[in-house]
């Protein structure tokens, strides 16, 4: 287990001790949860083109489904992911979901990668820091999916005391791809 924690931490090293034993503690309650849901707000930037996204999320740990909420035009729209991959269900409309960045990172495949990088990614930092005027937990995260020609990198900020996630980025060599902004955060 020491071994293990070790591995976890390697990189966080100048980081507050307080901070890594909590990255630690939030691995360990990610690991173990049975089913996650939150109201997440989506900004997808493209480069040229921004889009904005209102979803329901829906996790257990062998997959989930996301559901569109905003626009309303596509309210209903589901993504629904398994180990073995993912599927949009609609009726009669489509979602944009192009790449976000040249390894394949679409909006939709941004979320089930949040939630694996929290329980399987390599940790480069854990630190605190203020948001919306309260200290909160801060972990950076390699993608656990890393290709050969990718360089995407996470970033979570979590509340120090139940861990629920309050906000995630996904970056693709240091320019950020996809904003997470969360609400109504439940895990069991």
């Amino acid at each position: 287990m020491i071994l293990f924690a070790c591995l976890l931490l390697s990189g966080c090293g100048t980081q507050e001790a307080g901070a890594e034993e909590l990255a630690l503690q939030m691995r360990t309650a990610y690991l173990s949860a049975t089913a996650i849901t939150a109201d997440l707000t989506i900004t997808a930037d493209y480069g040229d083109t921004v889009y904005d996204y209102a979803l329901y999320l829906e996790a257990g740990q062998l997959g989930g489904s996301l559901t569109v909420v905003e626009p309303e035009e596509l309210s209903g729209i589901q993504v629904q992911w398994t180990e073995e991959g993912s599927t949009l269900i609609y009726d009669g409309a489509s979602l944009d979901m192009g790449e976000l960045s040249p390894d394949g990172l679409s909006p939709t495949d941004g979320i089930p990668l949040i939630l694996e990088a929290l329980c399987s990614g390599e940790m480069t930092a854990g630190y605190q820091e203020q948001l919306d005027g309260e200290e909160v937990l801060v972990v950076e995260l390699e993608n656990p999916n890393q290709t050969e020609d990718g360089a995407s990198t996470l970033r979570v900020w979590a509340d120090e005391e139940d861990f629920s996630l309050l906000r995630a980025e996904v970056a693709w060599e240091g320019t950020t791809v996809l904003a997470v902004e969360v609400e109504n955060f439940a895990m069991a």
